[in-house]
């Protein structure tokens, strides 16, 4: 006897299509402008010289931490300049900050909100237990079709 098998996989693919459709104008829309931001502050970071940037760093880490992080932080950051590999730090740099700062603007005011609220703290803390047993990365897969990250939207959005 053989078991009905439910239909998940094509009940998820048309419910992202849908969502693909539906909402394509926002998603795109928050798209061009997080790439803008992301432009933005990449070319800043690319503007400044290698030595100056360096020069920064080490400036804030010494302050900020003392003179050991800012020895290694010259010496790390003058070996990558050296292997040639400055402006694919830079492009790393520039997304992590910038994700960096969409978790704290998103994150901030909802853990504020969750714990002055019982209700949303109830629906929020199941939702982040869900997502920490999730391997790195897997939430962000629908990532692909609604904000045309790579070719794999192209495809999608046929």
């Amino acid at each position: 006897m053989d078991i009905p098998r439910i239909p998940l996989g094509d009940w998820i693919e048309s419910g992202l299509t849908w969502l693909t459709s539906e909402y394509s104008l926002v998603t795109r829309s928050i798209s061009r402008f997080t790439q803008t931001g992301i432009d933005v502050l990449n070319d800043s970071l690319m503007w400044l010289p290698e030595w100056a940037l360096l020069a920064l760093i080490a400036l804030l880490c010494w302050k900020l931490a003392g003179s050991r992080l800012a020895i290694g932080a010259v010496a790390g950051l003058a070996l990558i300049w050296n292997l040639g590999l400055w402006n694919p730090m830079i492009e790393t740099l520039t997304l992590v900050v910038f994700a960096t700062m969409v978790a704290v603007v998103i994150a901030l005011p909802v853990g504020i909100a969750a714990a002055l609220s019982n209700r949303l703290y109830r629906v929020i803390m199941p939702i982040l237990d869900f997502m920490q047993t999730m391997p790195a990365f897997v939430y962000l897969i629908p990532a692909i079709p609604f904000f045309g990250i790579g070719s794999v939207s192209a495809i999608l959005l046929r």
